[in-house]
């Protein structure tokens, strides 16, 4: 379902099919509809499309567009979702011929990531008595930082 729109890339542009993950989303929403599939597949169907290409690119992306990703595709209070997004990105990149059994180190980097924002402890923000906007950029400065830290680690661990 994630290459749906593909099938819209205007001819001019072709052979690349730049933009297919946001025309994709229409497709798959009327497809989903037609077909009656249930809303929990319907919606991983539409976050896998918009953001698979963000998965694949994921240890390129700077703290700002990864915090996006998992703010979009509500992965901090819906992991096991997200984990099946992250299996259809796997998918995706094996399904290319002779790469059956590629690995896919984005998975489990974008995996523990969402697992040590989730585990993240505001009881500090918490402290220092702020309230509604505020309070919410306090957690997503703390995310920030969280995220810039093992982005710095895993940078480490690879050279």
């Amino acid at each position: 379902m994630h290459d749906l729109g593909k099938a819209s890339t205007p001819a001019e542009i072709l052979p690349s099919h730049h933009g297919h993950e946001a025309r994709g989303n229409e497709t798959v929403k009327a497809f989903c509809k037609r077909w009656r599939v249930p809303k929990a597949h319907t919606e991983l169907a539409l976050i896998t499309t918009e953001f698979h290409l963000q998965a694949h690119r994921s240890m390129e992306l700077n703290a700002t567009r990864l915090l996006n990703l998992f703010t979009r595709t509500d992965a901090l209070r819906k992991p096991a979702r997200f984990h099946k997004m992250l299996d259809a990105c796997r998918a995706d990149i094996r399904s290319r011929g002779g790469s059956e059994n590629a690995a896919y180190p984005q998975a489990e980097f974008l995996a523990s990531l969402a697992d040590k924002l989730r585990q993240l402890d505001i009881a500090e923000i918490r402290q220092q008595g702020l309230a509604g906007k505020a309070m919410g950029q306090a957690i997503r400065d703390a995310r920030l930082r969280l995220i810039e830290q093992e982005q710095a680690l895993a940078r480490q661990n690879q050279a």
